[in-house]
């Protein structure tokens, strides 16, 4: 294996899906329903972003691209592209347009490199003839649509006719590894997501989503704007989420927080990390912050979050 090989990792990423939304106006369309400011998006540059009820309870969260002039892909928990559809779908006539699960006809893949920028770069200059110069930048062709988290990873979709040929060349290039690690790295960047069994229970602000750009206060209204609104200018906010480890076996999405006999909190997403040990994002809500929390019957500990979000105090 060569050192370029041990630095580069290569992730099937088969709990994401794809939802397209086309219309003549998907502006108009999307910006009343989206957190983020769909304007901001374009065939260079891609947002976070929730869909929400009217009382501010998100039905997913997404990264979201445009990869024609006419057409957005939401990438998503998959467990959620029925609910976000169903939704949209709703509004769609209004605008002409049509909403569709296109998980089919695309490989999700993720990319991430432990060592220079320089290094990933160089891998998609090889694959892909492109690479991307900042974060939060996106590159669609006819096959593949490349989108850059941060400075080390990439997810890349792939048309589905085009996906094997690539897997084949990225595979011996890189060393593979199993979508648990790609969760766990989603962790430690404070990257949570909503999945089918919590749809319609946090809000934007419980899941962080104000502190990685996911919601423009800016924008004007939207669906569900001003239960989010007010959270955010009238410190509303009772719950947020935390990184947390424990011991054992890696918790599901929505196992209960205790402190004591109460409930505490939610699990969001977990990952197992080695000797027995996981880390997870988890829902906490204030008072039992400073408390002895438990999962499963497991300690946990508060960890550090990579962003700022509010009492940094209560994370170490």
């Amino acid at each position: 294996m060569t050192d370029v090989q041990k630095k580069i990792t290569l992730s099937r990423l088969s709990q994401y899906g794809l939802l397209s939304v086309v219309s003549n106006d998907n502006l108009k369309f999307l910006q009343g329903q989206f957190t983020c400011d769909v304007k901001e998006v374009s065939a260079e540059q891609w947002r976070y972003g929730a869909l929400c009820t009217n009382k501010g309870r998100m039905i997913s969260n997404f990264l979201l691209a445009q990869v024609a002039a006419n057409q957005h892909l939401l990438r998503m928990n998959a467990s959620t592209i029925e609910a976000v559809a169903t939704t949209l779908k709703k509004f769609a006539p209004f605008y002409k347009g049509t909403v569709t699960d296109s998980t089919n006809d695309y490989v999700i893949l993720g990319l991430a490199t432990s060592g220079t920028e320089a290094t990933l770069d160089s891998l998609l200059q090889n694959i892909f003839a492109t690479s991307l110069a900042a974060t939060d930048i996106v590159k669609t062709t006819e096959q593949f649509t490349l989108v850059k988290l941060d400075a080390q990873r990439y997810e890349c979709w792939i048309k589905k006719e085009s996906a094997e040929k690539i897997w084949q060349q990225l595979s011996s290039l890189t060393t593979v590894i199993d979508e648990s690690q790609w969760m766990l790295m989603n962790i430690r960047a404070g990257l949570g997501e909503v999945r089918k069994p919590t749809i319609e229970e946090w809000t934007p602000h419980m899941l962080n989503l104000q502190a990685i750009g996911a919601v423009n206060f800016k924008k004007g209204c939207y669906t569900g704007q001003e239960i989010v609104a007010r959270t955010e200018y009238r410190g509303q906010q009772k719950r947020a989420m935390y990184r947390v480890s424990g011991n054992g076996s890696a918790p599901e999405t929505a196992a209960t927080l205790v402190d004591g006999e109460q409930p505490a909190g939610e699990i969001v997403i977990a990952a197992a990390t080695n000797n027995n040990q996981w880390e997870a994002l988890a829902v906490i809500s204030d008072p039992h912050l400073e408390k002895s929390l438990q999962c499963n019957g497991q300690a946990l500990q508060i960890l550090s979050l990579p962003y700022t979000f509010r009492k940094p105090s209560l994370t170490k």
